[in-house]
């Protein structure tokens, strides 16, 4: 098994044209083998085989290293982080970025810490909380140059509760899939309100087919104070 995991690390990242000395590359696997132990007791990723966890929950965080569009002692955020995604892979990669994961949920949370932990991983850290209140904190709104959000909710609940963790020009990428194009639709008020617009899109297919789009939402003014709003409104009252 640990031969099937070099080997799909090795695969994925010599598919994305990514270089990755072996440090990095002995990281990402300890990573996949500690998201396969973490199925059962904390549900922390929802692919249950070492190819969907590398080719699809890897590969698809990766994309946005492929794309260059961090840059070396950014502040980045990892909003809903779930199990580490985007925000490990990311990290292994580009160990110049400060990141910080901010998960809801304590198990899932406690796994991310125990990752950072197992992979030495330094400038990295999370936040057990709901981001409705990582977002009023002073020591995070509009302290991030980057937030990056994957699987978590719609485009118009992102943008409430994503675009106050942001400095002024700053820059929210959004993972999503196919239906990416709809939401965006249905969310233009809500990130212009809370002071975005999109800026740029990619996109691109994983190794198995399915369709991904990454956008990238710069933040050019200042979100109103009372955004986000109190937990769970975003979610169950979305920005129309």
């Amino acid at each position: 098994m640990n031969n099937n995991r070099a080997n799909a690390v090795k695969n994925m990242l010599k598919l994305m044209d990514l270089t990755a000395e072996s440090k990095k590359i002995e990281q990402l696997i300890l990573y996949t083998k500690m998201l396969e132990q973490g199925l059962q007791s904390k549900r922390v990723t929802g692919e249950k085989t070492v190819e969907g966890i590398v080719f699809k929950q890897l590969y698809d965080s990766l994309y946005l290293v492929k794309l260059k569009q961090l840059r070396r002692g950014n502040m980045v955020a990892d909003v809903g982080s779930g199990g580490g995604i985007p925000g490990i892979p990311v990290k292994i990669m580009l160990p110049d970025v400060n990141i910080s994961m901010i998960e809801a949920n304590r198990k899932k949370a406690a796994f991310i810490k125990q990752v950072i932990d197992a992979l030495g991983l330094l400038k990295a850290e999370v936040f057990w909380e709901r981001v409705e209140e990582t977002g009023h904190k002073q020591e995070h709104r509009g302290q991030y140059n980057v937030v990056m959000c994957k699987a978590l909710a719609e485009m118009n609940v992102l943008a409430e509760i994503c675009l106050p963790l942001l400095k002024m020009d700053g820059n929210a990428f959004i993972y999503k899939g196919p239906a990416g194009e709809k939401e965006v639709e249905i969310a233009k008020k809500a990130i212009e309100q809370c002071g975005g617009q999109i800026a740029e899109k990619w996109f691109y297919k994983l190794p198995g087919g399915e369709s991904r789009i990454i956008y990238r939402i710069i933040k050019d003014k200042k979100t109103p104070d009372n955004y986000p709003r109190k937990v769970g409104k975003p979610f169950k009252n979305p920005i129309k």
